[in-house]
């Protein structure tokens, strides 16, 4: 009997304190670092702490920030935390998701310039009154593991008709990954997820952690590479995932890191500077044949940037820095995946009258 009271009078004085601390107590989403890698987020207003993706954007904030080198952009979100427009606006349009790391994400260009929204662009103008929409679900510092978790979430909620898959980098280099050390298990993220309504959890961790600008965050960017076969199983997945919805899948093998002259002087921190100053290393051509052998195993389509890219103009024109492409590269990489894309909605728009969508 006294057991039993005094549990009840401590849960009733936990859910007063309980109710107390989220009434009257401001915690603030927990963030994650200022400097994430070489993107400078002024403020800070842009990645927040997420139990099942470790971190993702804030919906709705337009944010200026700069790259390692000075180049100043901006970061605008829409309703789903993602760079891009409002998604979607036309019910019977062809939708395309992209995800992938930085690279998608856009870093040191606009959102107009991002090859997602060029990509978009092109086809529209490629067939005139065929109303086209794609997404932009790259996030800076993903890698493949939390690119399927998120896709998982998008496709859950909308249908889409063309996934690409652009992730390699944040797998293969060795460089901050969470992802691999800190993705929980079901069970666990169901229970922070519940965890997050708490305010006295918020409080707790943010004073255990601090504010998220070191602590917690910090100490859990180990440095590690994915498995060529965690890569390659996260993947198949991604093809799986999307062909259960309905979807058709184009595999983006990436540009290879330019660790060329030009782009020395940029070299992100996360690259090695005594690897071959061109062409792709032992360990990146691993990654690379692992997406090549996806695409012909599950029988989907592959863009082949590799080999495109010395036929683009020089270095420093494709190159913003030893990974992402320039304004120009984006362009490139969307004519690239135009070309692939185009027989795709060509089938679509024969199998599906106007203003229908599947």
């Amino acid at each position: 009997m006294s057991l039993a009271l005094g549990t009840g009078v401590a849960l009733v004085a936990w859910l007063g304190v309980e109710v107390a601390v989220s009434r009257w107590v401001e915690i603030p989403p927990e963030p994650y670092p200022e400097t994430f890698g070489p993107v400078h987020l002024t403020g800070n207003a842009l990645l927040r702490y997420d139990t099942r993706l470790l971190w993702r954007q804030a919906p709705g904030v337009s944010i200026p920030t700069r790259i390692a080198n000075g180049t100043p952009f901006t970061v605008t979100t829409n309703a789903l935390g993602l760079r891009d427009d409002p998604f979607p606006v036309h019910p019977g349009s062809w939708r395309v998701l992209s995800l992938g790391d930085s690279n998608t994400w856009g870093q040191g260009v606009e959102n107009h310039q991002t090859y997602t929204n060029v990509l978009e662009r092109l086809l529209k103008e490629a067939r005139p009154g065929v109303a086209v929409e794609a997404l932009n679900a790259g996030v800076v510092g993903y890698g493949s593991a939390q690119s399927l978790r998120l896709e998982q979430e998008l496709l859950g909620d909308r249908p889409f008709d063309l996934v690409l898959v652009y992730t390699m980098g944040c797998d293969s280099s060795q460089g901050p990954r969470p992802d691999q050390a800190y993705l929980h298990g079901p069970a666990v993220t169901a229970l922070l997820d519940v965890a997050q309504h708490s305010g006295l959890f918020r409080l707790a961790r943010r004073a255990v952690h601090g504010s998220g600008r070191a602590g917690r965050n910090q100490g859990d960017r180990r440095a590690a590479r994915a498995t060529p076969e965690t890569y390659r199983a996260n993947l198949t997945r991604m093809v799986s995932l999307a062909r259960d919805r309905g979807a058709e899948v184009l595999l983006v093998e990436p540009l290879p890191v330019c660790t060329r002259d030009e782009c020395s002087s940029v070299l992100s921190p996360l690259e090695d500077p005594s690897r071959p100053r061109a062409g792709i290393s032992p360990t990146e051509r691993s990654y690379h044949d692992v997406m090549r052998a996806v695409a012909r195993e599950t029988g989907v389509g592959l863009v082949d940037l590799p080999a495109q890219v010395d036929g683009w103009g020089p270095t420093q024109a494709i190159y913003i820095d030893a990974s992402h492409p320039t304004v120009e590269g984006h362009a490139h990489i969307a004519a690239a995946i135009a070309t692939e894309a185009l027989p795709l909605l060509d089938r679509w728009r024969t199998a599906h009258p106007p203003g229908v969508h599947p």
